[in-house]
């Protein structure tokens, strides 16, 4: 059965904090989304379908969500953005997300290739199935 997570309220999509020498700045981050929930956020979505979440690895994700599971703990969800090129890509990233005690997924479609509605929905329905989180 699904957790259920109530999507609604003020869930900004987080930018990724750096450091001069382009690695992620964890502490900012945790600092940010302190801030973000301090002022009233209802949550946070990491890596979602701008900026450079398309562009950060796997793990550099998943040590985001990692740090920002740590910052808010249980008083705001974390949700993840999963974006893959392949449906398997995406299921194993949505496991691997809520291994690191995220809410939800923010699932969206691959990118880049085109596909007809069955295709998609059966990409969808996949990583759906994948986790117990709020889709």
């Amino acid at each position: 059965m699904k957790d259920t997570l109530e999507w609604e309220g003020i869930i900004p999509a987080l930018t990724t904090c750096f450091k001069k020498d382009l690695t992620v700045d964890h502490n900012f981050i945790t600092k940010h989304v302190a801030w973000l929930v301090n002022s009233g956020c209802n949550g946070v979505v990491v890596g979602g379908s701008l900026g450079e979440g398309a562009t950060l690895t796997a793990p550099e994700k998943l040590e985001i969500i990692q740090t920002c599971v740590n910052s808010v703990g249980s008083r705001v969800p974390v949700i993840s953005g999963v974006s893959s090129l392949s449906t398997q890509g995406a299921v194993e990233y949505a496991r691997a997300a809520a291994g690191k005690g995220c809410s939800g997924l923010m699932v969206l479609p691959p990118y880049v290739y085109r596909s007809d509605w069955r295709e998609m929905k059966a990409h969808v329905a996949a990583v759906f199935r994948a986790t117990g989180l709020s889709c």
